[in-house]
């Protein structure tokens, strides 16, 4: 309810068309799909991703990362082949935005590895998730959470066979 209320108040000061209004549907669209209510969340991760379109544009690392959550969604609901191109555009538009060392290009990175491995592409995968850790190792030191995070990823997968 309070995220519902936030969004409300959001469309009434700042107009439906805002990019704050689009921020907080997508983080409504978070907690949905934390939930389980996937069809709500995918719904409101494209409303989100149209008004960014249209008021920020489709080379800002805020689309970016909109991207890369209802990527994350389809890849939940086994939707791999419409996830990956959204990952992938999700990953050109961060590296070109803030850089290929960048703590943000190594989430995407490491999501993107993620559904390469579940596809069966491991060979594609492991590189994707050892530039992730070694990006956080530099940018945030080895006790950060999202290192540990791209280190436990790394050994799941090398634990899985797949070295």
């Amino acid at each position: 309810p309070l995220y519902r209320e936030a969004l409300e108040i959001t469309r009434a000061t700042r107009g439906p068309g805002h990019p704050d209004y689009a921020l907080d549907l997508h983080n409504l669209a978070v907690l949905l799909e934390t939930t389980g209510r996937f069809e709500e969340a995918e719904l409101l991760y494209r409303e989100a991703l149209e008004i960014d379109r249209r008021t920020i544009g489709t080379e800002h690392p805020e689309y970016a990362t909109h991207l890369n959550n209802l990527a994350g969604l389809l890849r939940a609901t086994g939707r791999f082949a419409e996830a990956e191109p959204l990952y992938r555009q999700s990953l050109v538009i961060v590296r070109k935005t803030l850089g290929p060392k960048h703590p943000e290009y190594a989430i995407h990175l490491n999501n993107f590895a993620g559904l390469l491995r579940i596809t069966g592409r491991a060979d594609e995968a492991e590189p994707l998730y050892r530039e992730a850790l070694a990006i956080f190792e530099s940018a945030l030191g080895s006790d950060h959470p999202n290192t540990k995070i791209a280190q436990r990823n790394l050994d799941r997968f090398l634990a899985e066979g797949n070295d």
